[in-house]
């Protein structure tokens, strides 16, 4: 997990994760500019679901990832399935939540074009 948290940082990823966000939001401003309706109300709730997500992100998964950064490297940890326990217990199940959510924006943005 911390080579992924290494790798994963960069320009790419960056723009899919918080593009997904500000896509969903322009959307949502050009919708309500032209009315709103029922399109409306669904990229309100897919913002939502993204921002609740994010929030999980940035108040659960990254601080654990800093964390585990912290603790070197594997081989030099004197108990390193203590680590990984006190990092999965909590990672793990926050990152469901993460899956839920941006599942749920994912349905309401098929929604939108549903009803467009």
């Amino acid at each position: 997990m911390q080579r992924i948290n290494t790798a994963i940082v960069n320009g790419w990823f960056l723009t899919g994760f918080l593009g997904a966000l500000l896509f969903t939001g322009l959307a949502l401003a050009l919708h309500l500019a032209g009315g709103g309706g029922r399109a409306a109300v669904l990229l309100t709730a897919a913002l939502c679901a993204y921002v609740l997500a994010l929030a999980v992100t940035g108040r659960i998964n990254i601080p654990l990832n800093n964390a585990l950064e912290q603790a070197g490297p594997a081989d030099r940890v004197p108990d390193p399935a203590a680590v990984r326990q006190a990092f999965e217990s909590r990672w793990v199940p926050a990152n469901r939540w993460r899956t839920a959510l941006c599942t749920i924006a994912l349905a309401c943005l098929a929604g939108t074009l549903a009803v467009r």
